[in-house]
C-alpha cells in the first residue's frame, strides 16, 4: 500500500485554488504539511495574464468577493497599504492591481509557492485510498481527497452562432481568448 504524497492535492492555481487553500488551511491549519497544488503556471497567472490582454482596469465584483475566508480582508490590505483609492464606487470595486497584489500576499503569508507543483495534470482516478493524479512527466501522486479548481478555458460557440460566424469577414468575430487589446487592433 502506497501512503499518500498529500492529504489534499488542489489542481488549479488560480482564483478558486487559491480560495479552496485558504479555506482548508483556516478550517485546518494542521493539514498545511498535507497539501499540495498542481499547476503548470504562477499563482492567478492565466487570470491576470487575461485581464491584462482584455484592458480590464477594475473588477467587477465588491470588495467582499476575493479568495480569503475573511469579508474585509481586501479592504483591509488595502487600508494597510494606503490603497483605498484602488477602490471605487458604492462596493468598493477593486482595481486589478491591488486585487493581484492581495493573493500574491495571500499565496506568500500562506507559503503556498512551496506547496506547488509546476506540471499539468493529465489524469485522475480513484484508487483504494483516494485517488491519484497523473502529471505531464508521466508521474503520479496520490492524495485522500482532491480539489480540481480548473478553468478549462475551451471557447463555447453556440451551435445559433456557427452560421454567422462563418460569413463573418476574417478576424472580424473574435473569442475574448483570442483578444489582446495591447496588440489586437479593433478598428472596424
Amino acid at each position: 500500500m502506497r501512503s499518500p504524497d498529500a492529504d489534499t492535492l488542489v489542481v488549479g492555481a488560480g482564483p478558486h485554488g487559491l480560495a479552496a487553500c485558504a479555506y482548508l488551511l483556516s478550517e485546518r491549519p494542521a493539514d498545511a504539511g498535507g497539501l499540495l497544488v498542481i499547476d503548470p503556471q504562477g499563482w492567478l497567472d492565466e487570470w491576470n495574464s487575461r485581464l491584462r490582454r482584455l484592458g480590464v482596469r477594475r473588477l467587477r465584483s465588491s470588495c467582499v468577493h476575493h479568495p480569503d475566508p475573511g469579508p474585509c480582508a481586501l479592504l483591509g490590505f488595502a487600508r494597510d497599504r494606503g490603497r483605498e483609492a484602488e477602490m471605487t464606487g458604492s462596493f468598493s470595486l477593486p482595481s486589478v492591481g491591488l486585487f493581484a497584489d492581495f493573493c500574491a500576499a495571500m499565496v506568500d503569508r500562506l507559503g503556498l509557492e512551496e506547496v506547488r507543483v509546476p506540471l499539468r495534470v493529465t489524469g485522475l482516478r480513484s484508487d483504494p485510498h483516494g485517488a491519484a493524479v497523473e502529471l505531464e512527466d508521466g508521474s503520479s501522486l496520490h492524495a485522500r481527497r482532491v480539489v480540481l479548481a480548473t478553468n478549462p478555458a475551451v471557447p463555447r460557440i453556440p451551435a445559433w452562432s456557427r452560421a454567422p460566424l462563418g460569413a463573418a469577414p476574417a478576424g472580424r468575430v473574435r473569442h475574448s481568448d483570442d483578444v489582446d487589446l495591447d496588440v489586437t487592433p479593433l478598428a472596424g
